[in-house]
């Protein structure tokens, strides 16, 4: 659970879901399943990008996103 709120730059401490009223978790890369039992356990709606741009473009999505973003300039 720590490791998992680092990525989201919080901790255990922190209510990022009522702070800011979010409702559903985005998720890319390899650990979907983790994110999406995480989501589950917070009554939170889950979108796994793999769904979207395959297993394979999910799983280095930061690179891709990076890549896109330097194609549209």
């Amino acid at each position: 659970m720590q490791r998992l709120a680092r990525v989201l730059c919080s901790d255990l401490e922190e209510r990022i879901k009522a702070k800011y009223g979010l409702k559903i978790v985005v998720s890319a890369g390899i650990g979907d399943f983790i994110v999406k039992e995480a989501a589950d356990s917070l009554n939170m709606g889950f979108l796994s990008l793999s769904t979207i741009y395959g297993k394979e473009i999910s799983a280095v999505f930061p690179a891709y996103a990076v890549a896109k973003l330097l194609e549209n300039q």
